[in-house]
């Protein structure tokens, strides 16, 4: 939109050109920055809030750890399977870890495996070894970002859930055992290099195996126990 303006302090009255496309292309563009600020404040309150509930602790949280610790010393103890590499073997207790970890998150599932293993050593061998101790935790905490990423408590379990679970899982343990556990054995206790991360490796897979297997069916037959929603009508 053009508007002529004649300007009767000029003597040879030339017209003065006012172009309002210019004002509604900045008013416009304005409008759009206000929009896209709000949508990035809701996003990012949306996230906080997302975040909050990974890291919640309540009464639940609290008797699930208590539960799961030592439910997790117990497997780690009694219910393990050596391996050809020294001072490595199958624990089970990492499926219940993941287990716990699904349910409960980061916290809950951090805890379980640091204070059960960290249980386990202590008394087994009289003092915990620490490098370990610590990759643990790391792993199943890794393992509760797996929380509230499903439909479970409403029953449902499907296989993108399956696929999402263990995909955060082998990240988790991945992380714990190639990286934690090998540095701070070195760091730590001096341990050779090229031991450490061959027991890293090796442990890597074999918990990812235990958390993908027994994980996974532990997470199924929980979800089948729970009322699908909607599943229920109002009798009359």
């Amino acid at each position: 939109m053009v508007c002529y303006l004649s300007n009767s302090n000029i003597n040879d009255k030339k017209n003065v050109v006012i172009d309002y496309n210019h004002y509604f292309d900045y008013t416009y563009m304005v409008v759009e920055v206000e929009e896209l600020v709000f949508e990035t404040i809701i996003i990012n309150t949306q996230r906080r809030k997302r975040m909050k509930k990974y890291f919640e602790v309540n009464t639940k949280t609290i008797v699930a750890t208590a539960l799961g610790a030592a439910l997790f010393t117990l497997l780690f103890m009694f219910v393990k399977v050596p391996s050809p590499i020294p001072e490595t073997s199958f624990q089970t207790a990492y499926g219940l870890s993941a287990f716990f970890a699904m349910l409960f998150g980061p916290i809950a599932g951090g805890l379980i495996a640091f204070i059960g293993h960290g249980l386990s050593d202590a008394l087994q061998y009289g003092s915990p070894w620490w490098s370990w101790v610590i990759a643990s935790g790391v792993a199943s905490f890794i393992f509760g970002f797996a929380f509230k990423t499903s439909k479970i408590e409403d029953g449902e379990f499907v296989l993108k859930d399956i696929i999402r679970f263990n995909i955060i899982q082998v990240v988790g343990n991945l992380v714990a055992w190639v990286v934690v556990a090998p540095v701070l054995d070195i760091l730590i206790y001096a341990e050779p290099v090229n031991l450490v991360f061959t027991q890293g490796i090796i442990a890597a897979v074999m918990n990812i195996i235990s958390a993908g297997v027994i994980g996974t069916l532990l997470l199924i037959a929980y979800s089948k126990t729970r009322v699908k929603k909607g599943s229920l009508n109002k009798n009359d």
